[in-house]
């Protein structure tokens, strides 16, 4: 989202671009995760959608998300999202010209990267952590984390409501 202002930040910095095996990959990818979170973190585009957003308690990630579903194409994802993959990489590719550049595969592990780099290769296996089962889980934490907090609020207002009725009710039945 800042290619241009950190290529003028750092105008000695090495360039990294990450790519996918093609758009279709990516596309895929995006679609079966960050994409499921548009009814929650995307601008609202219905009442419901509004009143969700209103209700559901914000995960620690929520302004970060709302940025990116907000001034990226994840809002309308499915109709823009493979465009700008590669509007994207190619506005990286002409930004980058004239620096050090590397167009870079993570399926690639660390070789091209580390000597790109100009480092040497770390003994541990190529890290594997953000993949869509990673992206399902934290989502599936943030809805439930969500909904809990959603009924201890509930809670507060329904449970004084409920013995207040009760005890009304009891005190008429009494007297």
């Amino acid at each position: 989202m800042f290619v241009d202002e950190l290529i003028a930040a750092y105008p000695d910095a090495k360039v990294l671009l990450t790519v996918r095996d093609d758009v279709e990959a990516w596309y895929k990818s995006v679609l079966s995760t960050l994409w499921t979170g548009n009814f929650i973190f995307g601008p609202p585009k219905t009442f419901l959608q509004a009143m969700v957003q209103r209700i559901v308690p914000r995960p620690p990630a929520w302004p970060i998300m709302q940025r990116a579903y907000g001034y990226t194409p994840l809002g309308n994802f499915p109709a823009e999202g493979r465009d700008w993959y590669k509007a994207h990489n190619e506005h990286v590719r002409k930004a980058a010209q004239g620096r050090q550049f590397l167009e870079y595969n993570v399926k690639e592990g660390w070789g091209p990267l580390c000597k790109f780099l100009g480092v040497e290769e770390p003994q541990v296996p190529f890290p594997r952590v953000n993949d869509t089962k990673a992206w399902q889980d934290f989502t599936e934490k943030s809805k439930v984390q969500s909904v809990l907090e959603l009924l201890v609020k509930a809670g507060k207002v329904c449970v004084p409501v409920v013995l207040g009725s009760i005890t009304l009710w009891y005190l008429r039945k009494v007297h």
